[in-house]
Order: structure tokens, then C-alpha cells, then sequence
């Protein structure tokens, strides 16, 4: 019982006496300051540009695009704005034969932070505000109403040439046992994108 616990401590006491010397195992003091000298001036080099685009077609037609302005406050945070477009049309067939097509236009804009916990890993928080066709059931007619969605998770980056990355993020909308959420009972968001 000694020996197992001795092999399990002594290995964990050399790896922190070694990132204690080091310095931390995923960023080097060199790469990254987490306390940077606080600058009142604005350093467009920070600025970063993307977005994430998609679009699938058939008996659903979808179609994203919601381009991004981040500025780097850190070498680990990104904090920025964005606007988003999306065009949706499904067609559906009736029990009778007939086809009935429903197409709607989203538009809206969101506010975001991206922290890097590790050099290919972030987690992501925004705040989404999306103007949609809403079907009340009580007057029966289609009306555009605004929706705000909290929405948080985690993504991971592949740096391409120059400064640009790649991003997948698996993310979780609140609000959404609402039925005037545009994630009505779905809240899980799948985005493909990029930063630049």
C-alpha cells in the first residue's frame, strides 16, 4: 500500500516542482502576460475579424451568416460584437399529398467573449438577440418578435497560415422551454467558423 501511494505522490511532487520552476505547462511567461500594462490607447493590431457561415439545401434550405469584430483585451480573452443572418425554408407534406413550404428570414446581432483556458481550447459566452416569425396560437397569425438567448460552451481552434484559426463550438442556449425561443426545446448549437 506504501509503494503504491509513494508511486502515485512522488511523480506528482516532481511535476509540480518542475512547472513551479517553468512556469506554467501550457503558456510560457514569454507567449503570454496575464497581467499586461494597461494602455489607454487603442491598438487596431488587435483587432480580429470572422464569423461563422453555413448553409445546407434540399427539403430544408438553411442558410447562416453572421460575421464577427473581436478585440484581443488579453493574449487569452477576445471580447466582441456580432450580426447574424439567417434564411430558413423547410417544405412539408401534408397527409392529403399537398406541399406546404414555410420560409423565414432571422436577423439580430449578438455580444461575445472567447477565453482560452488552453492554446486549442476556449470556452465562449454571448448574449444573442435574434428578430424572428413567431405563430401565435392565439390570434393565429405570424408576428416578428425579438428574443434574447444567454448562451455558453466551449470550442476548439486550429491555427491556419498567418494569424487566422479555425474554430468548431458545441454551445447551450438557456431560455429555450420558452416557445417564443428560436431554439424551442433545442437548446444545443453546433457553429463552424473562423477568426482571422
Amino acid at each position: 500500500m506504501k509503494r503504491i501511494l509513494l508511486s502515485l505522490i512522488i511523480p506528482a511532487l516532481l511535476i509540480s516542482v518542475s512547472v513551479a520552476e517553468n512556469g506554467s505547462p501550457f503558456y510560457s511567461p514569454k507567449k503570454t502576460n496575464l497581467f499586461p500594462k494597461k494602455s489607454a490607447k487603442f491598438d487596431p493590431s488587435r483587432l480580429t475579424y470572422g464569423g461563422n457561415f453555413g448553409a445546407t439545401f434540399g427539403s430544408v434550405t438553411y442558410v447562416d451568416i453572421s460575421p464577427l469584430i473581436g478585440y484581443r483585451v488579453t493574449d487569452r480573452l477576445i471580447s466582441g460584437v456580432g450580426v447574424t443572418y439567417i434564411y430558413y425554408r423547410q417544405r412539408f407534406q401534408t397527409v392529403s399529398g399537398n406541399t406546404f413550404t414555410y420560409q423565414t428570414n432571422l436577423y439580430g446581432g449578438r455580444i461575445f467573449s472567447q477565453y482560452s483556458i488552453f492554446p486549442n481550447i476556449f470556452v465562449h459566452g454571448e448574449i444573442e438577440a435574434l428578430n424572428f416569425d413567431y405563430y401565435d396560437f392565439l390570434s393565429g397569425e405570424n408576428t416578428r418578435a425579438w428574443f434574447t438567448t444567454p448562451i455558453v460552451g466551449a470550442g476548439l481552434t486550429q491555427p491556419m497560415a498567418g494569424t487566422g484559426s479555425f474554430r468548431i463550438m458545441a454551445l447551450y442556449a438557456f431560455n429555450t422551454d420558452n416557445p417564443k425561443s428560436p431554439y424551442y426545446q433545442q437548446p444545443l448549437i453546433f457553429r463552424v467558423g473562423f477568426f482571422l
